[in-house]
Formats: structure tokens, C-alpha cells, sequence
């Protein structure tokens, strides 16, 4: 074989090879192909190597590390989160249980003053019954007359009222006088000639002139020079409000002709039927009426 048939068959078997494998590098000579060939081969070989279950675990444990670094942050900052929140609850229990303490107190506190008050209130409605008790005794044996004109008495109403009562009830009194301790007339100074005179108050000397006096007055129309009189017991402010509290009934009574009395302080008093009745409230004595009313609109 000459030279130049070995030189074109060296050209087309590097050709060839390079089609084969692109990374063999053409050299001058045959040995240096050779190495280029051989050292393309190595690195084919290398970059194709497969995975191992080392390289896998390997690649898994970073993986999982890095995603237990992550949940580890956040976990912590949630604990931290949740250790506020709970330093922040014990606080407010904390305050809580110091506001349910002083609750306590505080009702404990009213619940006693409640009892004080209670307490107090009944001492105060005894001494003021009491009080009530000590005026009216004070004025048992006093009257009051009204309708009287102002200045009839012409300035002295002690020795002008002393002989007055007798002429005006029209019955006999030792040297024609009653005894009088006190006599003068309720309020500050008045008009001669008014239509309102004022009432004009007298303290009798002795108890039974004043039940005499009551009892001719009773059922009587009493009138003075055109005047109309009226002759009433004193009593204390509240007692003849709770005697007026009655009246309504009193009128009832009235118009079935059944008598009735009031007793001291303010206590309504009636027979009916053999049957005998106290009322010292003015509602249950109402009632006690309207019922026997409707008994009889029955019948």
C-alpha cells in the first residue's frame, strides 16, 4: 500500500469516528487520536453515572433539614406568641380574681348596711309612732273651732272663748264658763272680716268638758250670727290624714245607716249583723264594704 492510500484512510476513519463520538479531537497523528478518543470515553462515561441510594438519602436529609430549620423558627415564634398571650391571661386573672374579691366585699359590705338600714327604718317608724303618741297626748284635751270670724274675740280669746261655748252649745257651766288654759288662733295674723278666718285652737282645763263639748256637737248644725261652726279634736297633722283616708268609706256606711265610730289614733269601728269591726287601714275597710255591698245587690 503506497502513502497516499493510507493517508486518505486515516482522513475517513477520523471522520467516521467523529460522527460516532463529536468529543474525540483530531490530532495529527494516529496516537494522539487514540488519546483524545480514550480520554472522550472517560468523560462520556463519567457524566453519565447513575444515582445511589447514598446520593438520594444524602439529597433527602438536606431537604428535611432545611425544612425542619423553617418549622422550627416558626414554631418558636408561635411559643413565643402563645407565652405572652398567656403571661397576659394570668395578669388578667389575676385581676379578675382581685375585682371578684373586692365584689365580694363590697356586697358583703351593702348586705350588712341593708340590715342596718332595715334595722334603722323600724326605729325610726317606732320613734316616730312614738313621737306622733306624745303629740297627740299632748293635745288630747285640745279643740279646734272653725268658722269663727277674725277679731270676734276682740283681742282676748281666752276670756271671750271661756264664755262663748256655753252660749253657743247652749248648756250650763259652772259661773256660765268653761276652763281654758290656752286658747288662740293657728297661723300669723289675719283680716278682720275674712272669709277663711283662721281655726281658732283651746286647751280645756278638764278632760270631761271637752268630751261634753264633742258630744253636743255631734250630729249638730252649729252656726254663730250667719256663721257656720265647726268643732273638731285636735290632732297631730298625719293622724287627720290617715282619718281622711276613711272618709270615702264613712260615706258608704253613711248610706246604708250603719253607725260607725273612729277610735284613736285613725281606727274605723262598726257593727253589722251582731257582728263587730275594726279597721285601722282604710283600704281593707273598702273592701270589707264593696263586699257586703255585693252580697246585698245579690240578694
Amino acid at each position: 500500500m503506497s502513502g497516499k492510500e493510507g493517508a486518505v484512510k486515516n482522513v475517513e476513519r477520523r471522520r467516521n469516528l467523529q460522527k460516532t463520538n463529536p468529543h474525540v479531537v483530531e490530532s495529527k497523528d494516529g496516537e494522539g487520536g487514540e488519546a483524545t478518543r480514550a480520554s472522550a470515553g472517560s468523560v462520556s462515561s463519567d457524566s453519565t453515572k447513575p444515582c445511589t441510594q447514598e446520593d438520594l438519602i444524602a439529597v433527602s436529609n438536606k431537604i428535611t433539614d432545611k425544612i425542619v430549620a423553617v418549622l422550627d423558627m416558626k414554631i418558636t415564634e408561635v411559643s413565643n406568641k402563645l407565652d405572652t398571650i398567656n403571661a397576659k391571661l394570668d395578669a388578667e386573672s389575676l385581676r379578675l380574681d382581685a375585682a371578684e374579691q373586692r365584689i365580694a366585699v363590697t356586697e358583703e359590705s351593702v348586705e350588712e348596711l341593708e340590715t342596718r338600714l332595715a334595722n334603722a327604718e323600724k326605729k325610726l317608724a317606732l320613734m316616730a309612732g312614738r313621737l306622733d303618741d306624745q303629740e297627740a297626748r299632748g293635745r288630747r284635751d285640745n279643740l279646734r273651732i272653725y268658722g269663727v270670724k277674725e277679731g270676734f274675740e276682740k283681742g282676748n280669746a281666752l276670756s271671750f272663748f271661756e264664755t262663748w261655748l256655753p252660749k253657743l252649745l247652749n248648756f250650763d257651766a259652772p259661773k256660765g264658763r268653761l276652763v281654758l288654759d290656752r286658747c288662740h288662733r293657728t297661723g300669723g295674723a289675719g283680716h278682720f272680716g275674712s272669709d277663711t278666718p283662721r281655726p281658732v285652737i283651746m286647751k280645756l282645763h278638764y278632760p270631761a268638758d271637752k268630751m261634753r263639748v264633742l258630744s253636743l256637737c255631734a250630729g249638730r248644725k252649729l252656726t254663730w250670727e250667719g256663721a257656720t261652726i265647726t268643732i273638731r279634736q285636735d290632732f297631730p297633722q298625719n293622724i287627720v290624714q290617715q282619718r281622711r283616708a276613711f272618709n270615702t268609706v264613712c260615706q258608704k256606711l253613711i248610706a246604708k245607716n250603719i253607725r260607725f265610730r273612729m277610735k284613736y289614733p285613725a281606727i274605723l269601728a262598726f257593727s253589722l249583723n251582731k257582728k263587730e269591726y275594726s279597721f285601722d287601714s282604710a283600704a281593707a275597710a273598702g273592701a270589707i264594704v264593696d263586699t257586703m255591698e255585693q252580697e246585698a245587690s245579690c240578694e
